[in-house]
């Protein structure tokens, strides 16, 4: 009986491996997009994709509000389904991150600030569905 089971390892072990292999990042789709708010772009942000099932991603905006969702250190994008989409603000200069590291508020016009209040991870509502099609979102908010 454990010559059968031998037999079966060296001749599934091979394929399965490959199978394995091969699923680690199926369901994972690049992802870019651009985040405005009432139709201009907003800089110096973090926008950050929580799945319904699985690892979340994140991106960091540009000067023109444009980002790239990251998986992991080996990958880009978002994994396919619904996610939970919320912002953070993200430190411009050095002042800034030493006062987020202190806890301060950054300053910020009270339009932004409520612009971030409302997307906060606490707060936020929008939710937006990732699949194999998925390239380039436009998220413009208000």
């Amino acid at each position: 009986m454990s010559f059968g089971y031998k037999r079966f390892l060296r001749a599934a072990g091979p394929l399965l491996l490959v199978a394995l292999a091969g699923c680690g990042d199926a369901g994972i789709v690049p992802v870019t997009g651009t985040l405005t708010y009432k139709g201009q772009p907003v800089p110096n942000a973090y926008v950050d994709f929580i799945p319904e099932n699985g690892r979340p991603s994140w991106g960091e905006t540009d000067e023109q509000g444009r980002f790239k969702l990251n998986y992991d250190r080996t990958h880009d994008g978002a994994v396919v389904g619904k996610h939970k989409v919320s912002v953070r603000r993200k430190p411009a200069t050095a002042a800034e991150r030493e006062a987020e590291m202190l806890g301060k508020k950054l300053p910020t016009s009270q339009e932004m600030a409520t612009f971030f209040d409302k997307y906060s991870s606490e707060k936020s509502t929008v939710e937006v569905t990732i699949d194999r099609n998925t390239r380039d979102l436009k998220l413009d908010w208000d």
